[in-house]
C-alpha cells in the first residue's frame, strides 16, 4: 500500500470521525438532520474498523471491500447529506488502497 494513500485516508477519517462524535454529542445538527444516531453510530464503528485496517496493514482483499455505508447513506441519509458524501468518498478510497 502507498504509504501517500495510506497517510491521505487517515487524515480523511480522523476528520470525519471527529464531525461524527461532534455530531452524537449534539442533539439536534443542521449537518446530519434527519440522519439516525443509530446511522452515525454503525458509521462511526465502520470506519474505526477501516482505520485500524490500514494502520496494522491488515486489509482485506479488495473484492471483500464491500461498500456497506456508502449502501446506508444511499438508502437512508437525506441526499443533501456533505457528511455522507464525504464517508462515501473515504469508503471508496479505502476499497483502492
Amino acid at each position: 500500500m502507498k504509504e501517500l494513500d495510506k497517510n491521505r485516508f487517515l487524515s480523511k477519517s480522523r476528520r470525519l470521525m471527529e464531525l461524527i462524535e461532534g455530531e452524537l454529542r449534539s442533539p439536534v445538527s443542521a449537518e446530519t438532520g434527519g440522519v439516525d444516531r443509530f446511522d452515525l453510530e454503525v458509521a462511526s464503528k465502520h470506519i474505526c474498523q477501516m482505520q485500524d485496517n490500514v494502520k496494522n496493514d491488515t486489509l482485506p482483499p479488495k473484492e471483500m471491500r464491500f461498500p456497506i455505508l456508502a449502501r446506508l447513506i444511499l438508502d437512508q441519509w437525506p441526499l443533501e447529506s456533505k457528511l455522507g458524501t464525504e464517508i462515501i468518498e473515504l469508503e471508496k478510497l479505502y476499497q483502492l488502497l
